[in-house]
């Protein structure tokens, strides 16, 4: 099936073998429909879950009944900011599901989630996208330029991140929400306010030895 979110429309289904559209909408009276009919993102995890997030709710579609469990994000009525959002969905190779959003990022664990922000070294809480690399670490687009979180997937209590910006020969440091690719060799994708950048993780190797001082006439 093909799986389309929408703003505004809801949720749509293809079914390819019967050639037909399922829409999934928001119903006030039932608890168990969307959350919301304003989709950003969609999600198949490779246990075959489908997640959707609605903005300020990420829903799990149940595939036998057809209709969704919600794990609200932010709700005036939970005592939560309304103005935070999910942007972007994202599994890693240890099968953690991965939220970027407008206040940081985010792992889900089964009793709270785990958060990075700005105090943990990232030079921005809006993130607008994540990609993994072959060692474990992750790469995170933010407003403010591009971040390795090394051993991202192992959810280290003491986050060692690194941020590259235009003057490390970004285009921009604005990113684009959603705007990243990962190809069949590992390269990376990243949209930017300024075009896109691609580049080999492997190859990006940090000098972190201190230049020698010379005093010339």
């Amino acid at each position: 099936d093909l799986w389309v979110g929408t703003l505004g429309g809801g949720l749509c289904r293809y079914s390819y073998e019967k050639g037909l559209f399922t829409v999934f909408r928001h119903d006030d009276n039932d608890p168990g429909s969307l959350y919301t009919n304003s989709v950003n993102h969609i999600l198949c995890t490779s246990d075959g879950r489908l997640l959707v997030s609605t903005y300020r709710s990420l829903d799990y579609f149940d595939y036998k009944n057809e209709d969704f469990s919600h794990f609200i994000y932010s709700d005036d009525s939970l005592g939560r900011d309304l103005k935070r959002h999910i942007i972007m969905l994202f599994e890693d190779s240890r099968h953690h599901i991965w939220l970027a959003t407008n206040a940081g990022l985010e792992v889900m664990q089964p009793v709270k989630n785990k958060r990075y922000t700005t105090s943990d070294g990232l030079p921005e809480n809006v993130i607008q996208g994540i990609l993994e690399d072959r060692q474990g670490n992750l790469w995170v687009s933010t407003t403010k330029g591009l971040s390795k979180f090394s051993n991202g997937v192992e959810l280290p209590e003491q986050p060692v991140i690194e941020n590259f910006d235009e003057h490390d020969g970004l285009p921009g440091n604005e990113f684009i929400k959603r705007a990243v690719y990962k190809n069949t060799q590992g390269l990376f994708y990243f949209g930017t306010s300024e075009g896109f950048t691609f580049f080999d993780p492997e190859a990006i190797v940090l000098n972190k030895e201190v230049p020698e001082m010379l005093l010339t006439e």
